[in-house]
């Protein structure tokens, strides 16, 4: 998750802007499925996805050539609404097999992404950044 870059004209933080908000979308959906269904969702659950989402974007954000990859895959114009078609299919499926586990993981993976999303345009930059500075910091100076 960068705000580096910018494809077809668009900056880093508008890209970034349009994934929030295709996120709270998402999120909105499910939730109002996960309350049509009655769900109880499963809290341990839904903070190990939230968490998870923080992780895997941690990682992006020490990989730059990862990070770009993902981007180009994301970027492509069926990903996208295919995306968001399954994560509603995944929401509908799971309120029959496994309701509190898959609603778990789907609000607080969304959630999650755009918790962090909302956070990097607050503060205008990845918030990761100044961590993996000092962490760089702290091995180089090991040596």
């Amino acid at each position: 998750m960068t705000e580096e870059g910018s494809v077809g004209g668009t900056s880093g933080r508008e890209r970034l802007a349009e994934d929030a908000v295709l996120a709270a979308v998402a999120l909105a959906i499910v939730v109002g499925i996960g309350f049509a269904v009655e769900v109880d969702v499963h809290t341990t659950v839904l903070l190990a996805a939230a968490a998870g989402v923080v992780v895997v974007e941690l990682l992006l954000s020490t990989s730059p050539s990862s990070a770009a990859w993902v981007r180009s895959m994301w970027e492509r114009p069926l990903v996208r609404p295919l995306a968001v078609t399954s994560v509603v299919l995944v929401a509908v499926v799971g309120a029959f097999v496994a309701p509190s586990l898959v609603f778990a993981m789907l609000w607080g993976g969304l959630g999650g992404y755009l918790a962090l999303a909302g956070t990097m345009l607050l503060l205008g930059g990845p918030p990761f950044d100044t961590l993996i500075a000092r962490l760089s910091t702290e091995d180089s100076d090991e040596n």
